[in-house]
């Protein structure tokens, strides 16, 4: 599977478009800000909504379609499945769904950390399943489980943007068992979280692809595993199509960068660079998320 390309005129001009529709968002509902506070805080309190250069979003944000990331090939949308109008930060930098006391969901795209969608979990007596729709250019997007990563996919077939591996963190930075499952164009994330967390507990479903580049994040545990020099490469780069090869090959390595990233807390990626052509695949340091 490969991921599909378009030319930068295009992307560019769509881009533009976007903005100039986006411009006057304002929020939709009339939410104090006592209720949303808690899902920003949470948000804030793990650097969520501060701009990261390495992540590079670009996502825009739409009320109605929720995160609308511009890929080299589509624009894909991801919106958490609500029965809530989001309210817009101060700030512009999220949209907050106040679905019920126990929890929030939202997403981010550019100024924040990650182009992504977030739960956030304010107490035990929240559910454990969450749902966010995708979309690819308005229709219903085709997700494929890919290992622990979901492909996102047009109605060709063609793979178009990829959702990292699933984590979740609680308010002590303890991970809680999370996994995905696929319904149609439905992304659920389930968190076991229980009592015993320390709570907020927030999880997300990122995207890895936008209009600039792709970066395939290795998890913790991958990391390790190249630093150990058993990770299978060509399993994880799989999904990178045409690229698979290279991909393979930078992993192989990168084992050198793997050490010093599980020294310093930090995990790798694989950046496949879009313009003007998918090329150039290389290491670099990610944060750590799963």
């Amino acid at each position: 599977m490969s991921l599909k390309l378009r030319s930068y005129a295009s992307v560019v001009s769509e881009a533009a478009v976007i903005a100039l529709s986006l411009g006057g968002i304002a929020p939709a509902s009339a939410s104090p800000e006592s209720e949303t506070e808690p899902a920003l805080s949470a948000l804030e309190g793990m650097g969520l909504l501060d701009h990261n250069d390495v992540e590079s979003a670009t996502g825009s944000l739409d009320l109605i379609k929720g995160l609308i990331v511009d890929t080299a090939d589509a624009a894909v949308s991801l919106r958490p499945v609500a029965q809530v109008s989001p309210t817009v930060s101060d700030d512009g930098k999220a949209l907050i769904y106040v679905e019920d006391p126990a929890y929030s969901l939202a997403v981010t795209g550019a100024s924040s950390q990650a182009d992504a969608g977030y739960v956030v979990i304010h107490d035990a007596g929240a559910p454990t399943r969450y749902e966010f729709a995708i979309e690819v250019d308005g229709e219903p997007a085709a997700l494929v489980v890919h290992g622990d990563r979901v492909l996102v996919q047009d109605v060709s077939g063609a793979t178009v943007n990829v959702i990292a591996s699933p984590w979740a963190r609680d308010a002590n930075g303890v991970a809680i068992p999370t996994r995905y499952h696929v319904d149609g164009n439905v992304l659920m994330q389930f968190v076991d979280h229980s009592a015993r967390a320390a709570y907020p507990v927030v999880a997300d479903p990122r995207m890895e692809c936008n209009w600039l580049n792709c970066t395939l994040e290795l998890t913790r545990g991958e990391t390790r595993a190249l630093a150990n020099n058993t990770l299978n490469a060509g399993i994880v780069c799989a999904l990178t199509g045409s690229l698979a090869a290279a991909c393979a090959a930078v992993l192989i390595a990168s084992w050198a960068m793997a050490n010093v990233a599980v020294n310093t807390g930090q995990c790798i990626g694989v950046r496949i660079i879009n313009l003007p052509i998918p090329n150039n695949p290389h290491a670099v340091y990610v944060p750590c998320y799963a």
